[in-house]
């Protein structure tokens, strides 16, 4: 079948297959509710899903025909492949698309029968659909921020894998700070004992000295290093100087040519400049080199009086032997800690990455909500005033749940989950903040103490003065438990916690009263969502049986919002209700017809096809019409004499 560009009303009686076909589209879309149920909360009907896997199992599919801004291209997915889409351009090209990038290159939203009055029966969903519907228009927005969230929850987490390694590194350079001064002690009480013992002032000098040639080689030699290391950073640097920058055919543009000869001048000057530089390095390499050359004569010099020292106090060879061997742990020492040292040195400016990292996702979770708060300013103009709208306060935010849950589960503290729950909601989400920065600066110190396998009692005190207040004092006992399950994971996780914003809907009945939306009846829920929905400007409307819950009155407020509608996007609508067909001026009508019996082995269901397919003036369509929605032509007119309308 195909559909027209407007209003196209799916017609037929009960068991014609209406709802079948509604589902198909759905399904051929990425729409399901199987489809959704991770985007918008939709959980899906049974009765849907047996539908698809038992038509499509051996080898059915599902094809459909787009057009997108004039440009068209076929649509196919199959229950084998279900989890992508395979799109084949006009070109013939075929390749297949992800369910989540299918939903965004077609817009449209897909509902199944009852969909709309049942939003508020799944109280575990109701808030992720009526958000759905109210921010329809907002769609692609906040789709782009919740992928930007989710980046930003990710970089946390490698931030602080960053920040936990910089934290090692500091440990590392602080035991080699202590290995250092340790051996540097004893060294000096062996030398002061060598000294007391009768050995000569001269040969303890050059025995006090000796440390003091390999740090001294050490020097110039890292002098000599860096030199290279940086003649190769700015030779990297000169041969990339403007390498980027694509090279185009723009010669006829002025402005391109004098941007290109002021590049060509900013190259060679910086070129130039990088040029002296490599220079400057040079020299202070040949300096470095020549230095180690007439540094190694003096070396060689004082290694003989090195030796004669020794030889001279053998009868202190035990002393003078561990005086060696500590002068070697000495020199050891000193090159650890140099390295460690280096390393702090070159990974310290990372250190605010975490920061940085945090402060983005909050200003990305600011941004989804002021998304959100323009799509609930909108929503009375888009329901004429039936509906009001407010951004709702995640209390108590899932992901905050389950990272705290992640630490605390095991952590022998009774009702955990409900305490957990109880305490986030009470402390809100600055508190929450706290919190985290709390659990940071506890992970931070078991970091720096090697991470020992058990926690010393002032860390213990510390991890649990911050959880759960003074309400629900935490034992010693669980927060031994709860500081073993702190890694760089569950931290990460209670550091990326967010809430979930969403929008709140207040119905506003004919008297002007104002009820909670959950608390209208299904007629009031259903209404005022699809007239939600048809003030939208939200890419292709299809809806399986609207009239559904609606009385007619209502019928023809939707049916003059219908008229409007169909201009500015397309509408597909299956429905019993001959108001909706005629009185919304259906551009299309498709009825449907049951046929025979399913002639494959095995099979006994009924087939289902297009009886008549034209406008609403065409002969065939017309007495279908008259038929199937108004029980016929007789029964019309009886209501009209009822009626006594002339």
């Amino acid at each position: 079948m195909s559909f027209n560009a407007g209003f196209n009303a799916i017609i037929g009686g009960r068991g014609s297959g209406k709802s079948s076909v509604i589902e198909y589209i759905r399904f051929g879309l990425a729409r399901t509710a199987t489809d959704l149920q991770f985007d918008d909360g939709i959980k899906a009907k049974e009765r849907d899903e047996k539908l698809i896997e038992e038509t499509l199992v051996d080898g059915g599919y599902v094809e459909i025909v787009l057009e997108r801004d004039g440009v068209q291209e076929t649509w196919r997915r199959d229950l084998v492949t279900r989890d992508h889409v395979t799109v084949t351009d006009q070109r013939g090209l075929s390749a297949p698309l992800l369910l989540d990038d299918a939903r965004r290159r077609f817009r449209a939203r897909a509902f199944e029968q009852k969909g709309l009055s049942s939003t508020m029966m799944d109280k575990s969903t109701a808030a992720d659909q009526i958000t759905g519907i109210a921010a329809a228009e907002e769609l692609e927005q906040r789709r782009h921020v919740d992928e930007t969230i989710q980046a930003s929850k990710r970089s946390v987490a490698t931030e602080l894998r960053v920040t936990a390694s910089f934290w090692q590194l500091q440990l590392d350079h602080q035991r080699t700070q202590s290995r250092l001064e340790d051996v540097k002690a004893r060294l000096d009480a062996n030398a002061k004992k060598l000294s007391e013992e009768g050995m000569s002032e001269d040969a303890l000098a050059v025995l006090e000295r000796a440390p003091l040639f390999a740090r001294a080689r050490g020097f110039i030699g890292s002098a000599d290093t860096k030199a290279d290391t940086y003649s190769k950073k700015i030779e990297e640097l000169s041969s990339g100087l403007f390498a980027d920058l694509e090279e185009e055919a723009l010669d006829d543009f002025p402005a391109v040519e004098s941007v290109r000869r002021a590049m060509v001048e900013a190259r060679t000057k910086v070129q130039d400049a990088l040029k002296a530089a490599t220079d400057a390095i040079s020299e202070l390499k040949v300096t470095a080199q020549l230095e180690l050359v007439g540094f190694q004569v003096a070396a060689d010099e004082f290694k003989v009086q090195h030796e004669e020292a020794i030889n001279q106090q053998a009868q202190h060879s035990v002393l003078i032997d561990l005086n060696q061997r500590l002068s070697a742990d000495y020199n050891a020492a000193v090159e650890a800690e140099r390295t460690a040292r280096r390393l702090l040195q070159d990974n310290h400016e990372r250190l605010n990455g975490l920061i940085s990292a945090r402060t983005t996702l909050a200003q990305d979770v600011e941004a989804r909500r002021t998304i959100l708060k323009k799509a609930a300013a909108t929503v009375a103009g888009h329901s004429s005033d039936t509906l009001m709208a407010k951004i709702g306060k995640d209390t108590c935010p899932e992901e905050c749940v389950a990272s705290l849950m992640a630490i605390a589960d095991a952590s022998y503290i009774p009702d955990v989950s409900q305490k957990i729950s109880q305490w986030i909601t009470n402390m809100g989400l600055e508190g929450w903040a706290e919190f985290a920065d709390q659990i940071l600066d506890v992970y931070r110190k078991k970091v720096m103490l090697g991470s020992p396998p058990e926690p010393g009692e002032e860390l213990v005190t510390e991890l649990a003065g911050c959880l759960f207040g003074a309400a629900h004092q935490v034992s010693a006992r669980s927060a031994k438990k709860i500081y073993t399950s702190l890694d760089d994971s569950t931290v990460g996780d209670i550091l990326a916690a967010v809430p979930r914003d969403f929008i709140v809907l207040t119905y506003i009945d004919e008297r002007g009263r104002k009820i909670s939306f959950d608390k209208a009846s299904p007629g009031q829920q259903a209404s005022a969502l699809l007239e939600l929905l048809l003030r939208q400007q939200a890419g292709t409307l299809i809806i399986d049986q609207p009239e559904d819950d609606l009385d007619n009155k209502v019928i023809m407020k939707i049916v003059d919002l219908i008229k409007r509608s169909k201009s500015n996007r397309q509408l597909v609508f299956a429905t019993h209700n001959p108001n909706v067909v005629v009185n919304g001026d259906a551009d299309k009508i498709l009825s449907l017809t049951t046929g025979e019996v399913d002639p494959r082995p095995g099979e006994d269901s009924i087939r289902i096809s297009v009886d008549q397919d034209g406008a609403i003036e065409t002969p065939e369509v017309k007495a279908v019409i008259t038929k199937v929605m108004e029980g016929g032509e007789g029964a019309f007119d009886l209501r009209r004499r009822k009626y006594r309308f002339e």
